[in-house]
């Protein structure tokens, strides 16, 4: 390919030669070019009125945490100035288990919450494209690791959710 280039080039540089000792030297035109540019900032958008989104599981047993039950819907809004239609992207920025990275880590090992965008897994960290003002359903449903052995106890994960423009 290198070399088709450079063949292009010097075929090139020959008919520019050939055309520049056809013209005059005083046959010339100029002009100015004027272009204007507007520069926006894209408009803001506020997650869920800026508080915190809390998904309580309430009481899960261990024997029955299967990446189906307990599954909660995450109840959010968002506010995105600027009209509709804005093609957007949004990501679960935390912390995945070692077992499944669609899982946020709990502080219980080998114990996460799984996270779904309409219906399908959402990978941590990685995003999900939109139309806004459509946003995605998002759930989280409690997993663990197959074949580990859960002891009972009080379980948290924490991450955040971030909503940018394409």
């Amino acid at each position: 390919m290198k070399e088709c280039l450079n063949r292009l080039h010097v075929a090139g540089g020959v008919i520019l030669g050939a055309l520049i000792t056809a013209i005059p030297l005083n046959a010339y035109a100029m002009t100015d070019v004027t272009v204007r540019v507007t520069v926006m900032e894209p408009p803001s958008c506020v997650i869920n009125g800026n508080r915190v989104i809390d998904v309580d599981f309430g009481e899960v047993l261990i024997n029955r945490v299967d990446g189906n039950n307990y599954k909660q819907d995450i109840n959010y809004t968002l506010e995105c100035q600027g009209g509709t239609n804005k093609i957007m992207k949004m990501k679960v920025q935390g912390t995945p288990t070692y077992f499944d990275g669609s899982a946020l880590q709990t502080n219980i090992e080998s114990f996460g919450i799984s996270l779904l965008s309409n219906g399908g897994l959402a990978r941590i960290n990685d995003w999900i494209y939109f139309i806004y003002p459509d946003k995605p359903k998002l759930q989280a449903v409690p997993v663990k690791n197959p074949g580990a052995k859960l002891s009972g106890g009080q379980f948290s994960a924490a991450a955040t959710l971030m909503v940018n423009y394409e």
